[in-house]
């Protein structure tokens, strides 16, 4: 049987437990948005550190690529280089076919010495012919108007379509080129920098003054180029930085990842979800793509892009 004091009771416990449910919500979702907060905080605390990182690496890069092409420019400008080059084209094929001409031993002279100047040449290549040809990773070639070599240096890698690519689009450009990083028959990631060789002052075909030749440079990137992705301090201990493409869809690696794939071994498609790479190469052509960044189970994945030059494309990836 109720009494009145008992039925008296039962709204007052009912309301207690409702206003002990509203405190308990209240007090989730007040954690739910420090949490939050705290993790925004921290987002961009490392995105701010990732990208100092990342803008020492991209600086790096751009000066090694800056220097490559100022020490082939500064010999494309030698006047005595031009001119050589250009009266080499003139001559008939058949004329002093068993003498070398002067002008070609200059150049030889002239091109080994500043080779060796920025580094082009090994200090244990032999210049003295062997039975088997030994191709080194880099090298220096002058090439004529028709894309043939003029002078290579000793061991010159295989000039391949790649190179070829590049060194006719600097003469029909008179521009400064880069080629596409490619691997050789060693497997060995070589990189590719031609400079046309502006024709000597009064030499015009059918009016139009056109560069004589072109110098090619080789690179090794695994050497050269990679090391810069190291360069400065890193930002955490499992920290990557890696330079990807995108090629038929999909996002090529072209330096070697912490997952041990070499140059140009790595590729993934490039819809694939929470790839940093992808989320960048999905921003360009934005004025300021800035940072990207996800998080998902305290992992969190950022990238940086900026915008391609000659035909190369760079982020940065971290995972922490």
């Amino acid at each position: 049987m109720n009494t009145p004091a008992l039925n008296g009771k039962k709204p007052s416990v009912i309301a207690g437990i409702m206003l002990l449910l509203l405190i308990l919500a209240t007090g989730a979702l007040l954690i739910k948005a420090y949490i939050n907060k705290e993790q925004q905080r921290d987002l961009q605390q490392w995105e701010s550190r990732l990208g100092l990182v990342a803008d020492a690496r991209r600086a790096a890069i751009d000066h090694w690529l800056e220097d490559q092409f100022a020490g082939l420019q500064e010999l494309a400008g030698n006047a005595s280089l031009q001119l050589y080059l250009w009266q080499l084209s003139k001559r008939n094929a058949a004329e002093n076919a068993i003498t070398e001409p002067a002008q070609q031993t200059y150049l030889r002279n002239l091109v080994l010495a500043t080779a060796d100047r920025l580094g082009y040449t090994s200090q244990h290549a032999t210049r003295i012919p062997a039975n088997l040809p030994q191709h080194q990773a880099t090298g220096l070639a002058l090439l004529d108007k028709d894309s043939k070599p003029v002078v290579l240096t000793p061991g010159m890698p295989e000039i391949s379509n790649a190179w070829l690519q590049a060194a006719r689009l600097a003469l029909v450009s008179g521009k400064p080129q880069i080629s596409e990083l490619k691997l050789d028959s060693q497997n060995r990631p070589l990189v590719g920098f031609a400079v046309p060789v502006t024709a000597v002052l009064g030499a015009a075909d059918n009016g139009q003054q056109k560069p004589a030749g072109v110098l090619l440079g080789i690179r090794n990137a695994e050497q050269d180029l990679f090391p810069l992705l190291k360069t400065g301090a890193s930002f955490a201990e499992d920290s990557e930085a890696f330079l990807t493409i995108t090629q038929d869809s999909k996002i090529v690696y072209l330096s070697p990842t912490a997952d041990g794939a070499g140059p140009l071994q790595k590729m993934l498609p490039l819809d694939r979800q929470n790839l940093a790479s992808a989320m960048a190469f999905s921003k360009t052509g934005e004025k300021d793509p800035g940072w990207l960044c996800r998080s998902r189970h305290r992992r969190t994945r950022c990238c940086r892009q900026w915008p391609a030059e000659t035909g190369r494309c760079s982020a940065g990836h971290s995972q922490c």
